[in-house]
């Protein structure tokens, strides 16, 4: 199959647990030769694996040792992934091989395909939903703290918790917005992802519930002595409704409360 994005940007989703969660399962991943890792399986077939190869951008590698789908027997088959530019994208191209029974190649070709549409699907998505990021003179522990002061940059119409996994906390606006958030992820110094599971946008005209299953994004890293945090509004994309409105109020409060409350303790 042939991506629209880049070699590193598809590489991503191979490599980072948190992108390889939303299109094939949870796992405990890392891009390192000898690394036994497990995608878990909510049916309990879990997948047991140990990297082989990793060549950047261009091939990946790992066995997949499962109980077969006749027997229940363990196997040790292969999987092979290779990355190559093309017409300023990226083909990808999967080989699993190993199979002792057809009736599991059958079964794995059905999951695999199944779970490329959903990667298909899942970086397209994310490709063109909201983002943006700001570079401060703080570090990861500061930024990721300040992240949780959701009251102090994004809204005094707070109520609940906003500070570990499994927190939930709504921001409304009478008339105006309703939305509930729970946080769904929550690595320290990293990463933050909220789950927007209830929403009402009360000045949209077609789906006032356009946020619901979204995510916010709050990705942290290093850069020399400062420190940069990326939002992405997953889910919000051009083609809904409330996207330019939703643009501009996320470049004011990213850009503008955010970063002053990070680096002033400037609140709103």
């Amino acid at each position: 199959m042939v991506f629209k994005q880049s070699p590193p940007e598809v590489w991503e989703y191979l490599t980072k647990p948190e992108l390889i969660e939303q299109w094939l399962s949870a796992s405990d991943f890392k891009p390192i030769v000898g690394h036994k890792f497990r995608f878990i399986s909510p049916y309990g077939n879990h997948s047991y694996c140990e990297v082989l190869e990793v060549k950047p951008y261009t091939r990946l590698s790992y066995s997949w040792q499962k109980r077969s789908a006749v027997d229940n027997e363990i196997f040790n088959s292969k999987i092979v992934w290779t990355l190559t530019p093309k017409d300023k994208g990226t083909e990808l191209q999967l080989e699993h091989s190993g199979f002792i029974s057809i009736e599991d190649v059958i079964a794995h070709e059905n999951g695999w395909n199944v779970c490329l549409k959903q990667l298909e699907n899942k970086i397209d998505i994310n490709s063109r939903s909201f983002r943006t990021s700001i570079e401060v003179e703080k570090s990861p522990q500061e930024v990721f703290d300040d992240i949780k002061e959701v009251s102090k940059w994004w809204s005094k119409d707070f109520e609940g918790s906003s500070s570990k996994l499994n927190d939930e906390f709504v921001i409304c606006h009478p008339n105006a917005h309703y939305s509930k958030q729970k946080l769904i992820e929550v690595i320290p110094e990293k990463r933050v992802v909220w789950l927007v599971t209830e929403s009402k946008l009360d000045w949209l005209e077609k789906d006032k519930h356009e946020w619901t299953n979204t995510k916010m994004v709050f990705e942290i890293a290093t850069k020399g002595d400062k420190t940069i945090m990326r939002f992405t509004h997953e889910g919000l994309i051009p083609e809904k409704e409330c996207y330019t409105r939703c643009e501009q109020g996320w470049n004011m409060v990213i850009k503008e409360r955010l970063f002053n409350f990070i680096t002033e303790s400037k609140t709103i």
